[in-house]
């Protein structure tokens, strides 16, 4: 006998927390208004979702990619004039894996926000293609609670707590472990609606109240996070959490 699929939940996404998306992601990629930002990402996926708030935060332009193409995408990337790129972290391998081309360095782009870089692609991606990874923690449900700038990373790690929210890591009973030991990652926002206001059909938490978010984390004890893996009943698949 099959098992059934529970069906997909809807989002309330408030407009708010797409404004928070905005400025919480343009700082930490550091956007100015001369900037240009491409995503070649679908338009379902969070980040492509807001990558237009980014750039209308600090007035920077924004170029959409038709798909991904591992062979011409620093191509894509020169032709849309881009200094910055928006990846997620199974892509960065897949890009390392073609054959090297004078395209490989023919952009401008310096940086990139990548989410679930592995550690050890970090610097050779530096090296090869010239742009310095941005690695961080969101959700559809949430927004930019975790993260780090070009100028302070650490290869592997999410990053730290960003200005306007909160992050803790609990054990089964939530409540909080040490630094150093693993455990599920909880957030929370200062700001009003910089969250999800709930599920279509079910009541949604208060602004302040702490978000369970399925992932295991560790927490380093001079704040920086580090993620292990799902909690919950699901796979990890090229940067997408999957339901079973």
């Amino acid at each position: 006998m099959r098992a059934r699929r529970p069906p997909a939940r809807g989002v309330r996404c408030p407009h708010a927390q797409t404004v928070w998306w905005g400025r919480d992601v343009s700082d930490s990629l550091r956007l100015t208004a001369d900037d240009v930002l491409y995503t070649c990402l679908p338009l379902f996926h969070t980040d492509a979702l807001n990558t237009h708030a980014h750039a209308m935060a600090v007035g920077a332009s924004c170029v959409i990619g038709e798909r991904f193409s591992a062979t011409r995408y620093w191509e894509r990337v020169a032709e849309s004039g881009a200094t910055a790129v928006c990846l997620l972290g199974a892509m960065v391998p897949m890009l390392l894996a073609q054959p090297a081309s004078p395209a490989d360095r023919a952009h401008r782009a310096w940086r990139g926000l990548s989410p679930a870089t592995p550690g050890s692609a970090w610097e050779p991606f530096r090296e090869r293609f010239g742009a310095t990874l941005v690695d961080g923690f969101g959700s559809t449900e949430t927004n930019l609670v975790i993260g780090a700038t070009p100028g302070d990373q650490r290869p592997g790690y999410l990053g730290t707590e960003r200005d306007g929210f909160s992050a803790r890591v609990v054990d089964d009973l939530l409540d909080p472990v040490a630094d150093g030991v693993a455990g599920e990652l909880v957030v929370r926002s200062a700001h009003e609606f910089a969250f999800c206001t709930g599920y279509l059909g079910e009541s949604g938490p208060g602004p302040t109240v702490w978000r369970r978010t399925g992932d295991r984390v560790v927490r380093e004890g001079d704040g920086w996070f580090r993620f292990v893996d799902r909690i919950k009943d699901v796979i990890r698949w090229r940067g997408e959490n999957v339901s079973l």
